[in-house]
């Protein structure tokens, strides 16, 4: 009787008439982040006019005043969708569906602006999950690049026949931009001095592999680091969010700073002066900084056996990849800053990479001009 009812209600939500406001949605109820955020934050500063809502599994996950959080899966998020003129999604596969109305406009952001792992319909999806991304794609209206490689990518791999349009990422615009005064409050958040290097090591989930292969001597790391840049360096540890439960109540040694509940990822790279990780898209985020980025995995070849195929020869990285803590180490030292930025140039030039941090205006005036439109 109960989804009779809801049923029912988000049928008859389709009648009201359409408002100016954008409905949000991140990983299927997570709280502010990834390009979404960015694009509110953007709309909060030039756009203010416009109602913004969050629709969030939290309904008391922290958030600026302009926005309104709604609990995901609520009959109140069913209204906000069914009324809101522009909806902006990050994941394909949402556990929310509802039919778009004539007049919506949809922005499908994705998660990962270039990723290394193949997706969609190069990878070996679920038939459920391929139907969610069909029906997904189907409503979809409009789908951003910063890349020549994932526009092609979009237009063929995701069942999507929507315009792909080349645009800076939202969420990277944050490494360009992040305000001194916020630097400083994370660092004070996170118990960080002001001049202290900060590593940040962020390893990407893994379906079949003991959590173990996550450990490895991270005080080490930090010396061959302090060797190389002649600062004292703090790491923060940062897993994937199915495997940061596992680390509650963890306690560390001196200088490693558990970060896993951080609630944004693009904060912690913005603060960070070198990224390790292995599979993990935000490589090619950090890389547009032109800091370095060291790649690093002890189940390296099994992971790519077992996993996830790549969509990119490993060869055309420009990160130095090591499978072994001392490889790892004498990768630190031999950093050669100069032959780095040559490199991520030459890999930006072969994939059509660009990114200057202008991603979160350029959405912010394309859902101004939806939401103004007669």
């Amino acid at each position: 009787m109960k989804n009779l009812l809801r049923q029912i209600f988000i049928r008859l939500f389709r009648f009201l008439p359409l408002q100016n406001k954008v409905v949000f949605r991140n990983f299927n109820g997570k709280g502010l982040g990834d390009d979404p955020k960015y694009i509110a934050l953007e709309l909060i500063r030039n756009f203010p006019d416009i109602k913004l809502v969050w629709l969030a599994s939290d309904i008391n996950t922290p958030h600026p005043s302009q926005i309104q959080i709604v609990k995901f899966h609520s009959l109140l998020a069913y209204f906000h969708l069914a009324t809101a003129k522009v909806w902006v999604n990050n994941i394909k596969n949402s556990s929310m569906y509802i039919p778009k109305r004539k007049g919506q406009f949809y922005i499908q952001t994705w998660h990962a602006p270039f990723g290394l792992k193949k997706i969609e319909a190069d990878a070996n999806m679920t038939k459920e999950y391929i139907q969610r991304s069909q029906l997904d794609a189907a409503q979809t209206d409009l789908m951003y690049a910063n890349s020549d490689f994932r526009l092609q990518m979009y237009k063929t791999k995701f069942w999507y026949n929507g315009p792909v349009i080349k645009s800076d990422s939202p969420r990277i615009s944050i490494l360009f931009q992040m305000p001194g005064s916020k630097v400083a409050a994370i660092r004070q958040e996170l118990n960080i001095p002001e001049n202290e290097g900060i590593v940040l090591y962020a390893p990407t989930f893994r379906e079949h592999y003991p959590f173990d292969v996550h450990a490895f001597d991270f005080q080490e790391i930090t010396k061959h680091l302090e060797a190389k840049f002649q600062k004292h360096f703090t790491l923060l540890l940062r897993l994937h969010p199915h495997d940061a439960s596992k680390f509650k109540g963890v306690s560390l040694p001196s200088g490693i700073v558990n970060a896993c509940d951080y609630p944004d990822m693009q904060e912690l790279l913005s603060i960070s002066d070198v990224l390790i990780t292995d599979f993990s898209s935000s490589m090619f985020d950090f890389a547009m900084t032109q800091k370095p980025v060291f790649l690093f995995a002890k189940d390296f070849d099994a992971y790519l056996s077992n996993e996830r195929d790549l969509c990119i020869p490993l060869q055309d990285l420009p990160f130095p990849i090591t499978k072994t803590e001392m490889d790892l180490h004498q990768s630190i030292l031999n950093f050669d800053e100069a032959q780095y930025k040559s490199k991520i140039g030459d890999f930006c030039a072969k994939y059509g990479i660009q990114d200057s941090g202008q991603g979160a205006k350029n959405l912010a005036t394309i859902i101004h001009r939806q939401i103004t439109k007669s």
